[in-house]
């Protein structure tokens, strides 16, 4: 990708797995969980590292993205998410998604015209 880069919008779908996965053996027995160690850890304590970095790059001046946009799993990364992307200057949109029993956190962060 070259620098300057315009893009319409970015979605992640992070690991949200803190780097203490002593739930692990539970999230296997409870929902039959197959997830690769390294594809479900987000680093740092509550697994939020990966997507402060994720955040922090997608909005900076490097590129030129529109739309930033985060699915987060963790409730506890919907405030330090929204955070992040105001202090970026984006007006920013929460879409709560349910499928099933589970609920899903859409974050969007537009740039502001």
């Amino acid at each position: 990708i070259e620098y300057n880069s315009k893009f319409d919008a970015i979605l992640t779908y992070p690991p949200t797995y803190g780097e203490n996965m002593s739930n692990l053996g539970k999230l296997n027995k409870k929902r039959g969980f197959k997830g690769v160690y390294s594809e479900m850890i987000g680093g740092g304590e509550t697994g939020f590292d990966f997507t402060q970095q994720y955040l922090t790059e997608a909005c900076s001046h490097r590129y030129d993205i529109r739309l930033v946009t985060v699915l987060c799993l963790a409730k506890e990364h919907i405030v330090p998410a929204i955070i992040i992307l105001q202090s970026h200057g984006r007006s920013v949109d929460l879409i709560e998604l349910i499928a099933g029993t589970r609920t899903r956190y859409l974050i969007i962060g537009e740039e502001k015209k």
